[in-house]
């Protein structure tokens, strides 16, 4: 029971809409380029 309960819980409606978020999006952006310099 506790995977399905994890599942649902990762496909709550709220946690989708704090994703979509225009600041959510930047900071994944910026998490992306800050990963992508670190590699080089």
């Amino acid at each position: 029971h506790t995977c399905q309960q994890a599942k649902t819980v990762e496909t709550k409606p709220k946690h989708r809409r704090v994703e979509t978020t225009p600041v959510a999006l930047k900071k994944i952006a910026i998490a992306q380029t800050t990963a992508n310099t670190q590699q080089k």
